[in-house]
């Protein structure tokens, strides 16, 4: 097929047979798009359209040719389109270009043109980028840094607009090789080298003078080049002899639009600047021009010699030009031509009302294939010099290493943006502008309780940052270090006492900041040389690890550093990445494993949740969180989430199931003007049925159980945890599966709804399931739940008795080593009328091992307590003692221990070495008191039962 656009606001769809059959054929599909079309471009069976809405959208090439999504936004109208293996490049009136990769729906802006974009284009390595704008100058571009590494001066005369400029400069690459690419211009066209960017050698046609070319195409195997002028000449060259092959006429305005069939070498399509489509056949004979001239005159004098019986037979022979009329629209300047399928390889007519010119003719057509059929799209003939050549890039494609992902920021947009978020996070927000206006980083905070925002000049270039509640880490890498080529890392410290508020570090030659992230009360620099350093917030230098690749990306929480990083090449697209759990107060490393991801995508974001859990969201939208017991669950597919599958879930935090996001539509990260709006999406998991009660049911619960277990274990950790939250939890989780219940009893499930049961964590909540199966009257599912409940019931007194047994055993240790007392030494006895302790120190306090059990000293039990209260004084809180008739210290008996250390610890001293055992065993204690509670709640359990 061949799809045409226009002015008129149509995209039209014709099929190859029609055009060669029929001179005045109908297109076969018409789209509307808008009020103007200025570009169309096809990738296998994806259609882009640039219409006069600012954006490029993409529609499904099918029977209904329906729209899919919007894959790019301007703020101009865009001016051209052009696709290149998985890569669509688009300039606008705005100056800008941008390049979009059609499989993982990445894109890169390209700035620097001072005027509208003529053309731009991918070269067929994928390496550079070479565009045209209306200031007169071609600009080439590294496609993976986005910097300019060429400028071309005057390829076309200065305008103020694309309708003003004397040519449109549609250039072209040289397929497979990307050896050359060629630029239209005046009285010629000019081929320029790759890697040198120096002139070779410009095409002219002798024949032709004063004219311009406005646009260019290669054949399919690279050696021929078609170049349509502002005179309705088409010129086809051969790029080897640098000689004209032959010419065409197209018989009316410019020429705006050449495309080569990439199938059939030897069929052309172009459109005019009065909305026409022409159709060139058999293209590649082998005659050169005066040849074909001769050609033509022989076969006119063998037409005269001819009776006129005879004339109708040579006419069907005789080439002609077949020119049909689209759109109507005599405006039509920006009209392209997409792709090529022919169905069939027919003779095709070239209607040329000047038969006495000098431009040449097509030859007659050779017989179609043996097959008869047409050759399919992507299909490769091995029997040209050009397919061959296409095979052997394919296949140098498929052995090509893949290259590993660069390293970013989380909540960062691309660093070559001149206005980008540095960081955007939970706590605030990083902004940094870098134009010839202003140089300067903007820190602003969700909450301004926690801070003020921040104005910072960015004089040494600063491109990483890093914020937290307590501080703020900026850094230099190695594209933006200083003269000397070295990296910097600075801290802005919001925590600090005194007037430092701010220190800067320098790395050492040859080693920079690949990534950085702080959390508490240090700071973590990944560097070049895969050094991991480690900083306090007041600048101090603390460990350095290393890491067994490059960094993809860091974050942190609390005491907890997550790396992920490079472990290897990966094969094709895919990836080989792990990841690092690092506790930097214990120094430890936590968990070392592979990090999940989708088949041939990137790590896009990484992050903790305010509970502590670790999250992570791939190019495909999958967000997935690592659990306590390190497996990686997939919680949201944010693709789902969003209104057009163009659109991305940019995130930038979690609390507890909702991802705090924010929309981009056309995009893949948010502009930073106007302020990015942020909205709450609740996870989903990916779970089948989710149209039904029981698919709902089934995930909730999951959900909520996931989240539960984390709440758990920070608990279990040390973390101080809401209980009420964590009652509620249970209590909803408790409910989801009594409805779970309930639904497979409703639906005659039994089996099920048994599966249901085994899952109920506590005996009450199997009783109310019990009570449910026998009012709807299934007592055989009654009976098997009444046999897991007093299962469970069973288990639960057996964990009991072993805890009783337990606690008896700290119990009787403990009255054993009871025998041990206390003794003060006279220096530190207490006068009875003292009102409180002053001459004791934890020093005159120790064991006495040689103290019987029974409080007896010297072979006698006193009666006497010396740590009674006085009646006299009853303001102190401890009275003392006296000394015994045979001058012997006073000591507690074996059953006031407890009192005694919790006297001496109320009046501000601490006994020396307690036992851990102590410590138990108030702990124990307590669940002893609570143990006949339980017994009671087991007993009343029965009874239900």
């Amino acid at each position: 097929m061949m799809i045409t656009c226009g002015n008129d606001g149509f995209v039209k769809v014709f099929p190859i047979k029609s055009i060669i059959e029929d001179e005045k054929c109908e297109p076969s599909t018409s789209i509307s798009c808008g009020t103007k079309v200025a570009s169309v471009a096809v990738s296998g069976n994806d259609l882009f359209v640039a219409a006069d809405n600012y954006m490029v959208e993409k529609y499904a090439i099918n029977e209904d040719f329906q729209l899919q999504s919007t894959v790019l936004r301007f703020t101009g109208d865009v001016t051209y389109m052009s696709v290149c293996n998985s890569w669509l490049a688009a300039g606008s009136s705005d100056f800008e270009i941008k390049v979009y990769n059609i499989e993982t729906k990445k894109q890169k802006i390209l700035l620097g043109h001072q005027a509208p974009i003529l053309s731009a284009q991918v070269c067929p390595l994928d390496t550079f980028v070479v565009s045209v704008s209306c200031d007169g100058k071609a600009k080439i571009w590294m496609l993976d840094t986005q910097k300019c590494v060429e400028t071309l001066d005057d390829i076309v005369a200065k305008s103020n607009d694309v309708c003003n400029s004397s040519s449109y400069c549609r250039l072209a690459w040289r397929p497979s090789t990307g050896e050359d690419f060629a630029i239209p211009g005046e009285n010629g066209v000019k081929l320029f080298a790759r890697d040198t960017w120096q002139q070779l050698f410009e095409l002219r046609c002798e024949k032709e003078t004063d004219v311009i070319f406005h646009c260019v195409t290669f054949s399919p195997c690279g050696r021929f080049l078609c170049a349509g002028s502002s005179t309705s000449k088409i010129i086809c060259w051969d790029v080897e002899t640098q000689q004209v092959m032959k010419s065409f006429n197209a018989n009316g305005p410019a020429v705006c639009s050449i495309e080569w069939n990439p199938i059939n070498d030897d069929q052309i399509a172009f459109t005019t600047m009065e909305g026409n489509i022409g159709f060139l056949c058999k293209i590649m004979d082998g005659n050169t021009e005066d040849e074909n001239t001769d050609n033509k005159k022989s076969k006119m004098d063998e037409l005269f010699d001819k009776s006129d019986d005879d004339i109708d037979d040579v006419m069907i022979d005789f080439p002609v030009t077949a020119v049909d009329d689209v759109t109507n629209n005599q405006d039509a300047p920006d009209a392209e031509v997409g792709q090529v399928r022919p169905s069939t390889q027919k003779k095709s007519r070239l209607l040329d009302d000047d038969m006495d010119s000098d431009d040449d003719l097509m030859m007659p057509p050779t017989p179609p294939p043996p097959s008869g059929g047409a050759m399919e799209s992507g299909a490769v003939a091995a029997d040209t010099t050009g397919n061959i050549e296409q095979q052997q890039r394919i296949a140098a494609e498929i052995l090509e290493e893949e290259k590993p992902q660069e390293p970013f920021q989380p909540g960062a947009t691309p660093a070559t943006l001149p206005h980008r978020f540095m960081t955007y996070n939970g706590v605030g927000i990083v902004r940094c502008y870098n134009d010839d206006i202003d140089q300067a980083i903007d820190v602003d905070f969700h909450e301004t309780s926690v801070h003020h925002s921040i104005h910072i000049p960015n004089t040494y270039g600063y491109t990483m940052a890093s914020l937290s509640t307590q501080a703020l880490v900026l850094a230099t890498g190695e594209d933006n270090s200083d003269e000397d080529g070295i990296s910097r890392v600075s801290c802005h410290n919001f925590t600090t006492f005194d007037n430092n508020k701010e220190w800067t570090v320098k790395l050492p030659k040859d080693e920079f900041a690949t990534n950085i992230t702080t959390e508490g009360e240090w700071i973590a620099v990944f560097t070049s040389l895969r050094y991991i350093r480690f900083f306090s917030l007041g600048g101090v230098q603390k460990e350095i690890i290393c890491c067994p690749g490059d960094v993809i990306t860091m974050t942190s929480f609390t005491d907890q550093l997550f790396i992920a990083y490079h472990a290897g090449r990966g094969h094709g697209n895919e990836h080989l990445m792990n990841y690092l759990l690092v506790n930097v107060d214990e120094g430890e490393i936590v968990r070392k494993d592979h990090l999940a991801l989708s088949p041939s995508t990137n790590l896009e974001w990484a992050g903790y949740s305010t509970e502590g859990s670790l999250f992570t969201q791939d190019s495909d939208g999958i967000v997935r969180m690592l659990n306590r017991k390190f497996m990686w669950k997939t919680v949201a597919h944010t693709m789902d989430m969003v209104p057009s599958s163009g659109d991305f879930l940019f995130i930038i935090g979690v609390h507890g199931d909702q991802l705090r996001a924010i929309l981009c539509r056309g995009s893949t990260f948010p502009p930073t003007l106007p302020k990015p709006i942020q909205q709450m999406e609740k996870m989903k998991l990916p779970y089948l049925e989710m149209k039904t009660d029981k698919g709902k049911f089934e995930e909730e619960y999951w959900r909520k159980s996931l989240l539960l277990a984390n709440q758990n274990y920070l608990q279990e950790s040390g973390y101080d945890i809401d209980e009420n939250a964590m009652n509620k939890m249970k209590t909803e989780l408790r409910q989801k599966l009594m409805m779970m219940f309930a639904h497979a009893c409703q639906n005659d499930k039994d089996t099920q709804a048994l599966d249901i049961a085994r899952m109920i964590p506590d005996v009450s909540t199997l009783n109310l399931a019990v009570k449910y199966a026998s009012r709807t009257r299934k007592m055989a599912l009654a009976e098997k739940i009444s046999e897991i409940a007093a299962e469970k019931m069973r288990s639960e007194e057996r964990l009991q008795e072993e805890e009783d047994d337990v606690i008896e055993d700290i119990s009787r240790s403990e009255s054993q080593e009871s025998s041990q007392h206390y003794r003060i030494r006279p220096s530190a006895r207490l006068s009875r009328n003292s009102q409180d302790f002053i001459s004791a120190t934890p020093d005159d306090l120790q064991l006495d091992e040689t103290a019987p059990s029974g409080g007896v000293v010297g072979g006698k039990r006193r009666s006497f307590n010396p740590f009674k209260k006085s009646s006299r004084n009853k303001t102190s809180s401890v009275t003392t003692h006296e000394e015994s008739p045979s001058g012997g210290d006073a000591t507690p008996s074996g059953d006031s221990n407890k009192t005694v250390l919790d006297s001496i610890q109320r009046s501000g001293f601490e006994a020396k070495n307690p036992t851990k055992k102590h410590q138990q065993l108030r702990s124990h204690l307590r669940q002893i008191n609570r143990i006949p509670q339980r017994r009671q709640r087991n007993r009343g359990r029965r009874r239900d039962l």
